[in-house]
């Protein structure tokens, strides 16, 4: 029946229920004057009025009722247009609630000690140790110690003989509880959350967790965090923006930490090479320089020992170097350098490494990681000569006779049964190698004045052996250097694949034609440039100063090295090029003629060698610079092979990265025959910190031969290595590996004391309070306990526009119509 009653009402948004109030307003009703002295009457005298003019012959109680009939119709009307509205008033009872908000960030991580006795008795019941008479038990105390800030507020929160969280519902019915570090999540597992937040947003949080729940009476929010905010809001202006956004609340806080300076000792900025050389014996070989900076706080005035740890493979990690550092002044930054000289080829990690001292707070800073490959003292070179030039017979010897390069030379233009030279112990070629299992197992090409098309070359296979060349540096990590000649090299090559691998861009053959050869009587020196003067292949004295003065004899005191009379002109150096030498005179409009340019070419390293008279270096003073020169430049051509294995490539695109970030993975995998592998997915391993192996799937990289990609997330810090290859037997020579160090983010870093004095700011602002956790067994009694709340909620409909009113009007239309019909006045 009342769902009838309804309808007709047009009733949609309320309902009368039990115990609720209703009534009705008038939404355009007028004064109240207007309506009884002037509408009113008006209603009233003018239908009487109209209906004592009718006719007489209508029976005095019928022109009446018709009268009656006719005011109610223009009462009915104006109560239309008055626009009746029903509203329905219940009194609805609201809970109060209490949130909470837990820093889940990575500075929750650490491991505080606090030095009062007290506090620490008290710390230890209010995370449910049994304390004794005696106080802590030695072994209590270091389970203590061993808790993070995060593991003290879970065992707090869940602590069943404090009941703080059972407390609080009791009093104010209902608990919401938030963790949050960048961002807020809600419910999170109580006794079981885990902090990897990479930053603190305590404003933000404050902010959001306050809007999350507009509309509920929060009668409190309680914060318990160690208040190092480093995003957002900053705290301080928190209770303005609540008071702004009529948000404002009571926010206690809890501190979370040690407010006392802590101890700690921090590594950062190490720097040392990728690549070493070392020989069995260790007569051969380089000393490697490991430097990095030191910084601490808490150890003014004491020694801290420093250690070089390197270790291959699953071996134990053992200490080649060491020192003791004695520390001047708090939060001082001091340069360290430790150095070794490595004993035998592989591939190793090495750390610098400080140990834990006692009393440190901040741990995973103490080490360091770096990836160092140790090659073989020998460089294997293949050298191919067009002719026995100067250049030729100097460099051939030089190299014949240096026990840390094993070189095999051709020479085109001698006879088929000439025995062409080698290192001892190395068979002659008597071809040129064209296969890639031939080629590939060198580490650095060396071409001269060549002919493409002379003999021993392949004849129909040249170009198949210059793309193997192009591959030999590009994908293997090989090195590739042309010395310019008089016949051939390099405008022969202008339009093969070898012309890629050139740092510099070569002049039309009209123009060569006119300058090729330049002249040899007019001599000069080279001009070094700024990277020449830094660059390793330039250097042939230790000296800056007295390196340039070698090369460019600015005096022309005849104190440097022999001037050249002869280099092939070249246009420009190629975008992405380094320029290493320019002719002092002769220029081009891009500037002056490139002499010696070097670039990096896929993984490999090239280098263009504009003249062949650095055999004049000899002159005078002997084969030092003459041999120092060509010794730089297959060290540093070789450079870019010894980063990588023969037949696996691996590497992320950062050393160093926080936790949970992505770390991306690239890697290049070839068979025996050194050809592109093509499977979609290729499995490599990860070695974790705490010792667990991963298998992770690289997939292949569209349109690259060989090239894989994939991605991981680490959610622990420490050294972490990635490797790839076969394992077994036959196969560990062939592997390669990457390491990574993963580490807190520096922001949570920073300082990770206890910020006592934005936790109590935070906690005046709002007419809240601040405790320590120490003494969160007083939180329930500092709430201001409040009971359920009475408020009264309205709800309203229009009447007006009803089907009721509507089918009023008319029925009374319709009755007075009839009775006017009947009376004859119609």
């Amino acid at each position: 029946m009342s769902s009838i009653v309804d309808r007709l009402l047009g009733l949609e948004n309320v309902q009368i229920g039990e115990g609720a109030d209703w009534g009705i307003r008038w939404a355009a009703l007028p004064e109240y004057w207007v309506l009884f002295l002037v509408i009113v009457p008006a209603v009233v005298l003018g239908t009487v009025f109209v209906y004592r003019r009718e006719s007489r012959s209508v029976p005095d109680g019928l022109r009446a009722l018709l009268t009656g009939l006719r005011i109610a119709l223009l009462a009915l009307l104006l109560a239309i247009l008055f626009q009746p509205v029903l509203f329905v008033e219940t009194a609805v009872t609201k809970e109060t609630a209490v949130l909470m908000l837990i820093d889940d960030s990575l500075s929750m991580t650490f491991k505080d000690r606090l030095i009062d006795k007290d506090q620490r008795e008290k710390l230890a019941r209010i995370i449910g140790m049994k304390v004794g008479p005696g106080g802590l038990q030695e072994l209590q105390q270091q389970a203590l110690d061993e808790l993070s800030r995060i593991d003290l507020v879970n065992r707090a929160l869940t602590n069943a003989d404090l009941g703080t969280i059972d407390e609080i519902k009791r009093r104010h019915h209902a608990l919401r509880a938030f963790s949050f570090s960048s961002g807020i999540s809600p419910e999170p597992a109580l006794g079981k959350m885990e902090a990897k937040g990479q930053t603190t947003a305590l404003g933000d949080a404050v902010l959001e967790v306050m809007n999350e729940t507009k509309g509920q009476i929060v009668v409190a929010l309680i914060v318990l965090s160690d208040g190092r905010s480093n995003s957002g809001l900053e705290p301080a202006n928190v209770a303005r923006v609540l008071a702004e956004r009529d948000l404002s609340v009571p926010i206690f806080t809890i501190g979370v930490g040690n407010p006392s300076e802590p101890k700690d000792v921090d590594l950062s900025r190490l720097e040392a090479p990728e690549v070493a050389l070392a020989s069995p014996d260790g007569r051969e070989g380089d000393f490697v320089n490991f430097t990095f900076a030191l910084k601490s706080q808490g150890f003014e005035g004491e020694k801290l020992p420093v250690f070089l740890k390197t270790r291959e493979g699953s071996e134990e990690p053992l200490v080649v170097a060491e020192d003791s550092i004695s520390i001047t002044a708090k939060s001082q930054e001091q340069t360290v350098t430790l150095r070794f000289k490595p004993r035998k080829p592989g591939e190793f990690v090495c750390t610098v490494e400080v140990p834990v001292q006692d009393g440190e707070l901040i741990r995973e800073n103490n080490l360091l990681t770096h990836r160092l490959v140790v090659a073989p003292a020998t460089i294997r070179v293949l050298y191919i000569e067009g002719y026995p030039r100067w250049e030729y017979r100097y460099l051939k010897n030089a190299m014949l006779r240096d026990h840390s390069v094993e070189v095999q030379c051709l020479l085109q233009s001698s006879d088929q049964d000439f025995p062409q030279e080698a290192s001892r112990g190395l068979a002659p070629l008597t071809e040129f190698p064209v296969e890639r299992h031939d080629l590939f197992k060198y580490d650095v090409i060396l071409m001269g004045d060549i002919d493409p098309n002379g003999d021993f070359m392949p004849g129909s296979k040249t170009e198949k052996l210059f793309e193997n060349i192009v591959a030999f540096v590009e994908e293997i990590g090989g090195g590739f250097a042309m010395i310019a000649g008089t016949r051939s090299a390099p405008r022969a090559f202008r339009n093969t694949a070898l012309a890629r691998l050139l740092p510099v861009v070569l002049e039309d053959s009209e123009t060569e034609s006119q300058e090729i050869g330049g002249t040899r009587t007019q001599s000069f020196h080279p001009k070094l440039t700024p990277a020449g003067r830094e660059h390793p292949v330039m250097r042939l004295d230790p000296d800056p100063a007295a390196n340039a003065e070698l090369w460019e004899d600015p005096a022309d005191r005849r104190e440097g090295l022999p001037p050249i009379f002869w280099f092939y002109p070249v246009r420009r150096a190629k975008p992405g090029a380094t320029v290493l030498a320019v002719h002092p005179t002769a220029t081009t409009p891009d500037g002056n003629r490139v002499l010696i340019a070097a670039q990096p070419y896929g993984r490999g390293r090239t280098l263009f060698l504009g003249t062949d008279e650095a055999w004049r270096f000899r002159l005078i003073r002997g084969d030092r610079y003459f041999y120092t020169f060509y010794g730089e430049v297959l060290r540093y051509l070789r450079g870019g092979r010894l980063l990588g294995s023969k037949r696996y490539e691996i590497r992320t695109d950062k050393a160093s990265y926080a936790v949970a970030d992505r770390v991306q993975i690239l890697a290049r995998a070839y068979d025996a025959d050194y050809t592109a592998i093509t499977e979609p997915v290729y499995p490599i391993v990860l070695d974790a910190p705490s010792g667990q192996k991963v298998d992770l799937e690289l997939k292949a990289v569209p349109n690259k031969p060989g090239a894989y990609e994939g991605a991981y997330k680490p959610l622990e810090t420490g050294a972490f290595k990635l490797w790839i290859g076969p394992e077994g037997l036959g196969g560990e020579k062939e592997r390669a590996f990457a390491a990574f160090n993963v580490a807190v983010p520096m922001r949570e870093f920073e300082d990770p004391t206890l910020d006592r004095a934005t936790l109590e700011a935070l906690a005046r602002q709002t007419d809240g309070a601040f405790l320590p956790l120490h003494e969160l067994d007083k939180l329930p009694a500092a709430l201001k306990s409040r009971g359920d709340t009475i408020s009264v909620l309205t709800k309203e409909d229009d009447l007006w526009d009803s089907p009721l009113a509507f089918l009023l009007i008319l029925l009374v239309i319709t009755v007075e119509w009839v009775l006017r019909k009947m009376a004859r006045l119609i």
